[in-house]
């Protein structure tokens, strides 16, 4: 058993990754899926279709590679954070999932922020401000709007937390993805009590607190079948996608600051203690290494304005690839080489669903001061340009 098969469920795919014990990637699968956004500011995404991406993507790199099952040692999973998936007591869905980037839950948000001293819910929590992406926010939401959904939830779960539990049968978390949930201690590693309080919330109804890197038991026979693992797999905790790339870039020290472009635009800086910026204008987060933290600065929509581009406005590169069997990103960007450099001054702002690092704002009314990230302009430049 000398193979690893690591997950990313991100905001629009997720990626499944076969590894050898050397680190070598022998196959990789992208599963693609496409958000919900029933009403303003609401984005959602059925449970299952995590899960079904999930059985996608083992199914094709364990063909791609033609590693047996059996010789899988242990599974993990990376996921985005903040998305809410409420199960009931059969573990079921009872909704689809509030994604991270939904934004419906501002009243709620509002009423936290006028419940707790601002200082005191930074010092704990790690977030400088109190926003709708919270899941304490969207929980507070279902028990107002939904109350139903609400009475009938025995599980409050993050993507993570679900597709460990399908996988394992175990109600599982660890810090990293649960720092933004507005109800973690950043500095004791447990969950808050005063805020479990305020939302009516118990501890039985979240998953157990487990480091990252902790083995929490196998596969359980179910998702064997389905997904054609071992039983004797492992089934290990992984952490939030952005802590993920940062201890993937080696970014695990004091003096070590690292940059991912995903769906969201982050910073990362490794500190060895709880560290908090006077102006509110940044998270710390939950290590994935014991006594370890990160100050994370982000931006929530970087190659999400991209994807939502190419769908917009990319569908003659879209077939064009689907033909051609290239990648529709790389035929958008043949057209961006050929603009001239900064596209006349056309410039996108990424704030799609807001803004947040430096300054947090759930509304789309932004001003160009907001945020000093441009998303690449070369590709709008040209699609216009040709229109």
């Amino acid at each position: 058993m000398s193979y690893f098969l690591a997950l990313d469920a991100g905001t629009t795919s997720t990626k499944v990754i076969l590894f050898d014990k050397d680190g070598h990637s022998l196959a990789t699968s992208i599963q693609e899926y496409h958000l919900l956004t029933p009403a303003e500011d609401w984005v959602e995404l059925e449970p299952d279709q995590y899960w079904q991406a999930c059985l996608d993507g083992i199914h094709q790199v364990l063909s791609n590679s033609a590693i047996h099952p059996d010789a899988i040692a242990a599974l993990s999973v990376s996921s985005q954070g903040e998305t809410l998936i409420a199960l009931d007591g059969a573990g079921r869905p009872l909704r689809p999932a509030i994604v991270w980037l939904d934004n419906r839950a501002k009243e709620e948000a509002l009423h936290v922020a006028k419940s707790f001293d601002p200082d005191a819910f930074y010092q704990v929590s790690g977030l400088p401000e109190v926003i709708p992406t919270w899941p304490a926010c969207k929980i507070l939401w279902l028990r107002n709007h939904e109350p139903a959904v609400s009475a009938r939830t025995k599980k409050h779960l993050l993507v993570e937390d679900y597709l460990l539990y399908r996988f394992s049968g175990r109600f599982a978390t660890e810090g990293s993805v649960s720092t933004t949930t507005g109800y973690f201690d950043i500095r004791s590693g447990e969950w808050w009590p005063e805020m479990l309080g305020f939302l009516g919330l118990s501890s039985e109804s979240l998953p157990t607190l487990y480091r990252s890197g902790q083995v929490i038991g196998t596969v359980v026979p179910e998702a064997a079948r389905e997904t054609g693992l071992s039983t004797r797999t492992r089934i290990v905790t992984g952490a939030m996608d952005q802590v993920a790339a940062a201890v993937g870039s080696g970014n695990i020290a004091p003096g070590i600051v690292t940059e991912t472009t995903g769906t969201a635009l982050v910073l990362a800086a490794t500190v060895d203690q709880p560290t908090y910026d006077p102006s509110k204008r940044f998270p710390c987060y939950y290590h994935a290494l014991p006594g370890r933290y990160l100050l994370i600065p982000y931006c929530q929509a970087a190659g999400m304005v991209l994807k939502w581009f190419r769908d917009q406005f990319g569908q003659e590169e879209m077939a064009r690839a689907q033909d051609s069997g290239r990648d529709p990103y790389d035929l958008l960007g043949e057209l961006a080489a050929v603009v001239p450099p900064a596209s006349d001054g056309l410039v996108l702002l990424p704030h799609l669903t807001g803004s947040t690092s430096p300054h947090f704002n759930p509304g789309r009314e932004v001003s160009i001061l907001a945020s000093p990230w441009l998303i690449p302009r070369g590709i709008l430049y040209a699609l216009l340009w040709r229109q």
